[in-house]
């Protein structure tokens, strides 16, 4: 105590000391909470008076706990790693046997490490300069990895916007590929692909969450403020055409635009075709809903698309014909399928 008071009470001892100080080696508030998880989660495991066997029995008893590496700062993470990663680790069916921990990748490298089983590593989760150390703290600490991967990024064709976004990750990918203990992809084309570069893929498909895409909507119609604003509504001799996605399908939404126009020409209906999210465009083909900023998190946008979806018609999900698309699941359709 005396010595703290003395490095406060002297500007100069106490600024060399702030500029000097790290936190390496302090553990952060989520770190301790999982601790305390796995802690209970093993108690509650050992007093069970009896137990369900199945194929993860070969795994043993004790609760496994799984890092995650995954992208974007939580909790707005791409969709990608909600449907292949967080929504899976975390569902009712397995969470009496796993405690899953997302994991800053700089604080693993540096020390802040914990006591995992399992290292799941999404996609790019990791800079391309840091794989190889991943690797090698991984095999020192006798934990297995799982490399999850839903695009064949290396067909990314050279007019994509992702191209060169994606170039410099590829040597980084194919090191995490060839030394993780299993790859998982979400289709048998990918499959193929990742077969050159481990024996151990296998193909997890792509599913809906069923807490997420079949719970109940209590949203009055009338209180949305897309309904309200008079953007979409049902109207007689009116089709309405839903497209959502990214703004990297630039090239698969302007495919769309010929046959929206022969649709239009042939039908004479009064076709609107409405894009949530997608690429800006200088053209005047379709009309733009914005997403609002309070549905960025993938389960809350979810659950506005369940309902703005309600006023269209149909949907559509357009992809180029080439082999990077091939990759593709059929994520669109079934989420289509969902909304009715």
């Amino acid at each position: 105590y005396d010595q703290i008071v003395a490095i406060s009470s002297d500007p100069a001892v106490y600024e060399e000391g702030r500029s000097t100080a790290t936190l390496q080696g302090v553990r952060t508030v989520a770190e301790m909470t999982s601790d305390y998880a796995n802690l209970y989660a093993d108690i509650a495991q050992e007093r069970r008076s009896f137990h369900f066997e199945d194929p993860s029995a070969a795994l043993g008893q004790r609760v496994l706990r799984v890092g995650v590496l995954v992208a974007g700062e939580a909790p707005r993470h791409p969709a990608s790693v909600h449907i292949r990663t967080l929504l899976r680790l975390h569902h009712p069916t397995i969470s009496n046997r796993i405690i899953t921990t997302v994991v800053d990748i700089d604080r693993f490298l540096n020390g802040a490490r914990q006591d995992f089983d399992i290292m799941v590593v999404q996609r790019t989760a990791i800079p391309p300069k840091r794989t190889a150390e991943f690797v090698d703290v991984c095999r020192d600490l006798d934990i297995a990895i799982v490399f999850d991967i839903d695009d064949d990024l290396w067909a990314l064709p050279a007019e994509s916007d992702e191209y060169a976004a994606y170039q410099p990750a590829l040597e980084g990918l194919e090191t995490l590929a060839r030394n993780a203990d299993a790859v998982t992809v979400s289709t048998h084309p990918l499959h193929q692909r990742m077969e050159q570069f481990s024996d151990s893929v296998v193909t997890v498909p792509n599913a809906l969450d069923e807490r997420l895409w079949f719970s109940g909507l209590t949203t009055a119609s009338d209180s949305r403020p897309w309904a309200r604003a008079g953007l979409v509504s049902h109207e007689a001799g009116v089709v309405k055409i839903l497209y959502y996605g990214t703004a990297t399908h630039r090239l698969d939404l302007e495919l769309f635009k010929p046959a929206l126009e022969e649709f239009r020409s042939r039908s004479g209906l009064d076709v609107r075709f409405v894009v949530a999210g997608g690429q800006p465009s200088d053209d005047e083909w379709f009309e733009r809903m914005p997403i609002p900023p309070n549905v960025r998190h993938y389960p809350d946008f979810v659950l506005w698309l369940r309902e703005t979806a309600r006023d269209f018609d149909f949907g559509v999900a357009p992809l180029v014909d080439n082999t990077f698309n091939a990759s593709k699941s059929d994520l669109k359709y079934l989420e289509f399928a969902a909304i009715g």
